[in-house]
């Protein structure tokens, strides 16, 4: 049955405003998209979960907006939403777990009602469709659908927060997401799993696996579960507003020198680590 949650308010804008309601599904696509564990949802949440190293209830609703993500860790879903195009269900669903993996929400608690919080937001924004475009990147998805969906959002219809729009321009969003994707994507290709000195391969094996070449370990590269894969973190004393309140007025942050980040000290600025796990090739070959 569907879940409906009319009493929970998003503390952070949405994604997107719809100009036009998807046609409500029916029962039997509601079971085959949220009820199946092969299904939809469900596939890309368990991507979702590996690329981060996070785990996040993801809630179906229908409250005419696309995600919501919640200070308490949760990810409100609007189920019309998940009848799109698969690439661009990952990337407005990655859009809002990038919100709660980078801290989104908690920070505009915190602000509270600082008169910098609408141009924080909009940051956050940009962030959270910079880790939906490294996502869809990393999982082999098609970012010209989301790009293409975002660029046909309307602005009138995007939300205002203390009088700054809360997002850019669908063109300027479409055309982040297809830089940050483009960049993934090259940083991919010249980072190709390599293998480490671990005991080889028994001589029973039938052959040396090809993809450890018998080490049975592989060492990858991928995304910063810190700062993912942004290389920084929101600075904590300005919560990303790069101003902070002095009795003369607002004045450039100490912490960040205005910039609103700090360099993620996980990965060095990088956006990427090195992370070792047993080769899955080799797993299979025992069974």
């Amino acid at each position: 049955m569907r879940l409906r949650l009319g009493i929970l308010i998003a503390l952070l804008p949405v994604a997107v405003i719809r100009a036009e309601r998807v046609s409500p599904l029916s029962e039997e696509q509601f079971e085959a998209i949220w009820g199946a564990s092969d299904g939809l949802m469900a596939t890309i949440v368990r991507q979702l979960e590996s690329h981060s190293g996070r785990r996040y209830p993801v809630i179906p609703s229908e409250t005419g907006n696309w995600g919501q993500a919640h200070p308490a860790g949760v990810i409100v879903f609007d189920v019309s939403a998940s009848a799109l195009d698969e690439a661009i269900v990952a990337g407005l669903l990655a859009h809002e777990w990038g919100h709660l993996v980078l801290g989104h929400p908690q920070r505009v608690l915190a602000a509270g009602q600082d008169p910098s919080l609408g141009l924080r937001i909009r940051a956050f924004e940009r962030e959270a469709d910079a880790y939906a475009a490294r996502f869809l990147a990393t999982w082999n998805y098609d970012v010209e659908p989301l790009a293409q969906f975002l660029e046909s959002s309307p602005p009138a219809q995007m939300a205002s927060t203390f009088g700054h729009p809360s997002h850019d321009t669908g063109s300027e969003r479409a055309a982040l997401v297809r830089t940050v994707f483009a960049e993934a994507q090259a940083l991919a290709s010249t980072q190709q799993p390599t293998t480490v000195a671990t005991p080889a391969a028994s001589a029973a094996d039938d052959a040396v696996c090809p993809t450890c070449q018998g080490t049975q370990r592989l060492v990858e590269r991928v995304p910063c579960p810190v700062c993912g894969g942004l290389g920084r973190v929101v600075c904590q004393w300005c919560l990303g507003g790069g101003v902070q309140a002095t009795p003369g007025g607002l004045a450039p942050c100490e912490s960040c020198g205005g910039q609103g980040y700090l360099v993620c000290q996980r990965c060095g600025g990088e956006g990427w680590i090195t992370s070792s796990r047993p080769c899955p090739d080799c797993a299979l070959r025992k069974h």
